[in-house]
Order: structure tokens, then C-alpha cells, then sequence
């Protein structure tokens, strides 16, 4: 670019009388003129920022110019008079445009700092808001609403549905209150919580685990086919290592934004206090609680008015009939969930089975009281139905049937045995009712036997053998007059078991038994020869025939 000192230089020469060399002069105002116009034809912003508009009309007013006054220069000779006017031309042209850029980024940096302005008084804003609503949230909860109240709250501010969930998707509160007709409310109402079959779903629970893994509120598609018709931003509601549960809000009426993202954030945090201040409290009287079911199920107990007083103050009601029930759940070869942030192995399992038969429980027999005791769970079964009518119309076996069957969906990779003891109208009946499950137990053990549930008012006969302390002795009973009879079916394929049941149902007469098994009377004489043999009993002693039936009878409960 030809400078300022080389105006001055051919100026000077011109006035003194030195001709000039006008095709050099002339070589460097065209490339002068050049660099004018390729700068007043381009606008470089500041980087990292949005550019501004340049100087309005001065830009492409000026690229013209130079251009058709370079076409002039190219086109005809300049005489030795035009030089200097035109030095000063390209002189001040330079300064123009030096001036139109300095203005243009004066504006960009103008326009950069209205922008970060913007961005603070948002971030202002958008924390005044979220301070508003975490300080909303805590007064509910410090005005003694409790989780119900903070999750109305909640639903207010974001003017969505929300639900929360314990960590087995049992509903804990919703808000708006659902109503039929709407999917996913029908749904939650009819499972008290997230449907069972979402819960299996591989996709959701990869979502879970993302839930679980990240920290923060992660979005959930909706999955129509199991009703749940909207997206979810779901977040758990953690304390330390211990997730209470989940806090999920619907994309229902608007969308969720980022603001609603940091209420909801705050909201996890209100939900973990209210849901840890309630689990101190239910510690505490659980305890007191525990101390009086295990002096009730040992006898440890006065009677009269003492023990009347320590009922009253438990609430727990005695009056009520109750039956026993003893859940084993065999948490020996556990797989640590990757979802759970408890401590992994049998113990963190055992805590997690406790929680669930205690809510499920509840959901089938309100009323019922659930402690854990050595390696089982006792179930103190209410079988009044005051608190629900579900219990009227089922059976013990089949309440305790369907704890076994919801605590097998939850835990499915677990073996579930339940025993149910006799049904309790007093006191002294529950220490009695307790001893009879736990020997039923105790026999399946014995046996090898796990995964069934066994009850007191079906037992029978069995009942008898219930009173031998020595489970050892009862085990070598069963083992000694069927055991080789089994084992003999197994290894011939044969039917000398199911012969010998008909035998003494038959009143142990051989014909008889022959035409109903239709076998021919020789048949059935040769089998019942080789069960002697085999058994080293004797079928004509009646003795031995009474044996033999308890021993099948028990062989059957077992198996």
C-alpha cells in the first residue's frame, strides 16, 4: 500500500519541477485502490461473537468507486496533474475506511456487551426463581405437609403432573390426583405405582440405570404400549448411598425447560429430608414395636393388664385374628444389582427382600406387621380385613400364596419358602403358631426343599409329625421307608411309589387295587414284594402300613 511519506515524496517532486515516473505512481495507487476496495468489501467480527451490520450503504458505496476509478486507470493515460489529487484521494480513502472499521467494531463490541448483559440478568433471573422455589418447597415441608403437600406444590410450579415412587415404583403421592380414563393414571391406579410390566421393559430399565448412574433428572420416552402415554423426566431421590425412591414429572401440559430442570433438582433434594426425617421416626417406633412382636412370639410376656398396656401403646391390635407367617429368602448367591447403590451381597439383598415384603404386605393385608428375625422375615398376617376387604374373601394359603408370588416377580433370580402357622385369637397363640411355622420350615430344609409355601390348616396329619423336636430324626424316617422306593423309580423307570399308595388307599386289597390301576393281580402281587424288599418292611403288620402312609404323606408335603 503506498504510504503517507510517498505521497509527500511525489508531491514534492512535482512542485519542483522533476518530472515523475507516472507509470510507477500510477502501478502503486492502482494497488492502493485494490487494498481499499478488497477491505471495504470484507467485515471481520469479533471471534467468538455474532457480528453486527457495518457501516449502512458506506461499504458497497465505496467498493464501486474504486472500482470504476481503477477501470479509469486502467483504461486511459493519468496526466502528471492528476497524480497529486489522486494521492490525496487514496490518502483519505484509507483514513475513511480505517474510520468505517473502528466504528464497525466499536458497534460489535457494543452489541457483545448488551448480549452478556442479557445472559447475567437470565442467569439472575433463572436464579431468583429456582431460590423461590427450593424456599417454596421447604416451608411446605416445614409447615408439616408432608410429602403429599410438597409434591402438590411441585405440580404447581411446574405445571405438570408429578409423581413420586419408592424404590420398588410403589406410588408414595401424585399430584394432580389421577382419574380414570387417562392411561397412565389408570395405571398407577391399578398397581399403585409404575406398571409392572414397564418395569421389565429392557429399554426402560436401560433408562433406569442411566437414572440411577447420572445424578441428574434424565428424560424418559413414553411407552404407550404399557400406557404411559408421556415422556418423564425422572431423578432419584438420594441420601448419601441410600435411594429412597424416584420423583418423576410428566411432559403432560408444556414442556420441561431448563429452569424446570434446576426445581426439580431442589425438589429431590426436599423429597430426601422428608423422606429420611419420616424413616427416623418409623426407626424409632419400629423398634419399640419389634421388642413387643419377638416377647410375644417367645412368651416373654406378662399377662393382664401388662401386656394390654404394651399393646396399647404399639397400636398393634390383638384382638384382631392374626396368623404367623415365616418368609425364607435365599439371598446366598446374589448378584449385586447394578442399579443399587446399597452395599452389594447377601446382606444389602436381605435389607432390600425386608422393605419389599414390608410394602407388599401392606398393599395385600393392611393391618399385618413385618420384623425380620435371624435369617427369616415374620409376617404377622391380618386376617380381620377391617383395613381392606381384599382379605375377607381369600383364604390364609392364598394371602400367603400371593405374598410368595409378588415377592418371586420382584426378586425373580431368588428361591421363596413361606410357612403359615395357625390362626391367632389370643396371646398364648402366637408363640405356638410361630413354633409350627418355623418347624415347617425347618422340615423343607431338612429336605432339601425351597421355593413353596407350606400352611398350618392344611397340614392334617402332618400336624403330628410337627411335634418331633428332632427334624434329623423325621428326615431319616422319611428316607429309610420311601427313600429306596424312590430311588428305584428313578433309576427303572418304574411305578412301584404310586403302587403302594394305591395299595393303602385300597384298604390293602390286592385286587381291588389291581382293577382300578388296571394291572393284572401277579403284577401288582411282584411289585408289592419288591417294595418289601427294597423297604425291609413287612405290608401285613398294620403297624408298618401306618408307617409307611405318614411317611408318603410327609414325602408328598415336601416334594
Amino acid at each position: 500500500m503506498v504510504t503517507q511519506s510517498t505521497h509527500a515524496s511525489t508531491l514534492k517532486s512535482i512542485r519542483a519541477g522533476v518530472p515523475p515516473r507516472p507509470p510507477t505512481e500510477i502501478i502503486e495507487i492502482r494497488r492502493e485502490l485494490e487494498d481499499l476496495g478488497r477491505h471495504a468489501r470484507s467485515s471481520s467480527p469479533v471471534a467468538g461473537s455474532t457480528a453486527v451490520p457495518a457501516t449502512p450503504c458506506l461499504e458497497p458505496m465505496l467498493a464501486g468507486f474504486l472500482g470504476r476509478l481503477r477501470e479509469l486507470l486502467d483504461s486511459q493515460p493519468v496526466h502528471q496533474n492528476d497524480l497529486e489529487p489522486l494521492a490525496l484521494l487514496a490518502s483519505n480513502l484509507a483514513t475513511l475506511v480505517k474510520s468505517a472499521r473502528l466504528h464497525d467494531r466499536e458497534r460489535q463490541r457494543s452489541y457483545d456487551l448488551e448480549k452478556l448483559v442479557q445472559v447475567v440478568s437470565d442467569q439472575r433471573d433463572r436464579h431468583e426463581r429456582t431460590t423461590a422455589t427450593y424456599e417454596k418447597l421447604i416451608r411446605t415441608m416445614l409447615y408439616g405437609n408432608g410429602i403429599e403437600g410438597v409434591t402438590r406444590a411441585l405440580a404447581s410450579i411446574l405445571e405438570n403432573p408429578v409423581a413420586v415412587e419408592d424404590r420398588f415404583f410403589q406410588s408414595i403421592s401424585h399430584a394432580p390426583n389421577p382419574t380414570l380414563g387417562k392411561p397412565l393414571e389408570s395405571t398407577t391406579l391399578e398397581f399403585g405405582g409404575t406398571a409392572p410390566a414397564l418395569l421389565s421393559d429392557p429399554r426402560f430399565r436401560e433408562q433406569l440405570r442411566l437414572v440411577n448412574a447420572e445424578g441428574y433428572p434424565v428424560t424418559i420416552p413414553p411407552f404407550p404400549e404399557y400406557g404411559a402415554c408421556w415422556s418423564r423426566l425422572m431423578a432419584a431421590i438420594t441420601v448419601g448411598k441410600t435411594r429412597f425412591g424416584y420423583l418423576s414429572v410428566f411432559g403432560k401440559n408444556r414442556p420441561v425447560t431448563a429452569l424446570d430442570r434446576a426445581a426439580i433438582e431442589h425438589a429431590t433434594a426436599v423429597f430426601a429430608l422428608e423422606l429420611q426425617k419420616g424413616k427416623t421416626a418409623s426407626e424409632a417406633e419400629e423398634k419399640l414395636k419389634m421388642v413387643f412382636l419377638d416377647d410375644l412370639l417367645m412368651g416373654r410376656y406378662e399377662g393382664g393388664d401388662a401386656l394390654q398396656r404394651r399393646e396399647a401403646f404399639v397400636d398393634y391390635g390383638l384382638a384382631r385374628p392374626h396368623a404367623v407367617v415365616v418368609v425364607e429368602v435365599d439371598c446366598a448367591r446374589v448378584v449385586p444389582d447394578e442399579n443399587d447403590f446399597s452395599s452389594p451381597g447377601p446382606a444389602a439383598a436381605k435389607k432390600r427382600v425386608l422393605e419389599a415384603i414390608d410394602d407388599i404386605v401392606d398393599g395385600i393385608a393392611p393391618g399385618s406387621w413385618v420384623m425380620s428375625k435371624g435369617d427369616g422375615v415374620i409376617v404377622l398376617l391380618d386376617l380381620s380385613g377391617e383395613a381392606s376387604g381384599k382379605t375377607r374373601s381369600l383364604t390364609t394359603k392364598a394371602l400367603a400364596e400371593a405374598v410368595r408370588n409378588e415377592i418371586k416377580r420382584r426378586f425373580q433370580d431368588f428361591a421363596v419358602s413361606v410357612a403359615v402357622g395357625a390362626k391367632c385369637e389370643r396371646p398364648e397363640d402366637y408363640k405356638r403358631s410361630y413354633q409350627v411355622a418355623r418347624k415347617s420350615l425347618d422340615i423343607l430344609k431338612a429336605f432339601d426343599r425351597h421355593d413353596r409355601t407350606v400352611c398350618f390348616e392344611r397340614l392334617g396329619v402332618y400336624q403330628l409329625l410337627l411335634q418331633i423336636q428332632d427334624v434329623v430324626e423325621l428326615k431319616d424316617f422319611v428316607d429309610r421307608l420311601v427313600g429306596p422306593l424312590v430311588s428305584y423309580d428313578r433309576d427303572h423307570n418304574a411305578c412301584l411309589i404310586e403302587t403302594l399308595e394305591s395299595y393303602l388307599q385300597n384298604d390293602c386289597n390286592l385286587q381291588k387295587t389291581a382293577r382300578i390301576n388296571f394291572l393284572h393281580a401277579n403284577t401288582v402281587k411282584y411289585r408289592l414284594q419288591r417294595i418289601e424288599e427294597l423297604a425291609r418292611v413287612d405290608l401285613d403288620e398294620a403297624e408298618t402300613r401306618l408307617d409307611l402312609h405318614l411317611a408318603l404323606k410327609l414325602w408328598h408335603l415336601i416334594n
